[in-house]
């Protein structure tokens, strides 16, 4: 059964935003101390259809992520500390109801979350 004209298609996101910012903090001989941070936003967004497996349609709520790195960077070269999902926020990405005849499944709803805190080092050099 087709769904009414102007229904939200799955997965998608109506409003979704972004803050980047960068801040060299200090300069010195051939090198550059850097820090920054990214605040994402992502909007409520709705699953799959209804009836799609026999399921309810499910909506999933909006969520705010905060990562931040400070690092160095010299000719060609980077290091950064970074830490992503500072605050190590819960959110959904997508999900629906689970295929009840899946090797292993039986029966629900399941979701896919977005990835919890990560601590970690990037380095990069150009050539």
């Amino acid at each position: 059964m087709p769904s009414p004209a102007g229904t939200q298609l799955p997965y998608s996101v109506p409003y979704t935003g972004g803050l980047n910012v960068d801040w060299d903090v200090m300069h010195f001989k051939d090198a550059t101390a850097v820090v920054g941070g990214t605040l994402s936003y992502v909007g409520r967004h709705p699953g799959e259809f209804d009836g799609v497996d026999g399921f309810a349609r499910l909506n999933f709520p909006a969520y705010t992520t905060l990562n931040a790195h400070i690092g160095v960077r010299s000719t060609g070269f980077e290091a950064n500390l970074y830490v992503k999902n500072l605050t190590n926020k819960f959110g959904f990405v997508g999900g629906q109801g689970d295929f009840g005849g899946a090797v292993g499944n039986s029966g629900g709803y399941f979701a896919q979350v977005i990835q919890p805190r990560a601590i970690g080092l990037s380095l990069s050099k150009d050539f």
